[in-house]
């Protein structure tokens, strides 16, 4: 009997490790890798997501969005898609809007993203303003991806 049960400990021990470490994974690969914006005098923090942070050839979009954590004033912000190494503009695609707390998720077709650069990888931008004619710019941020094809 007690080996039954040690047995069952184990798969069930084994089982919940794995839940837990896919979680973990599909929570981390729709993060900001660490790039913040501090704004407000630091009382608010920007940072930018994406819905993965590996995209397969099956893929159609990458999804992004940006929060503001704090006390966040009227941000207004573009947000584009630029070539992780070099930091050129890998698509025309760009999205604008403002927000205080979160921008809605905003999809930037794959197939409009260039592919002239031989990398695969690839930085989800936002440069953030405080004014709507955007000629006060606060700083800017990024969140790497790779996109496979």
């Amino acid at each position: 009997m007690g080996k039954k049960v040690m047995k069952l400990f184990v798969v069930f021990a084994l089982t919940i490790g794995g839940f837990f470490s896919v979680v973990g994974r599909n929570a981390e690969a729709a993060s900001s890798n660490g790039g913040v914006i501090k704004v407000n005098g630091g009382k608010c923090e920007v940072r930018m997501y994406t819905d993965y942070y590996t995209y397969s050839k099956s893929a159609s979009t990458v999804d992004a969005y940006a929060t503001g954590k704090g006390t966040c004033p009227t941000l207004y912000y573009t947000m584009s898609v630029k070539y992780g190494d070099s930091g050129h503009n890998a698509s025309s695609q760009k999205h604008t809007g403002s927000f205080s707390k979160q921008t809605p998720t905003k999809a930037f077709s794959i197939s409009r993203i260039g592919k002239s650069e031989p990398s695969t990888t690839y930085r989800v931008w936002i440069d953030v303003y405080s004014n709507s004619a955007k000629t006060k710019w606060l700083g800017a941020t990024d969140t790497k991806v790779i996109i496979n094809r």
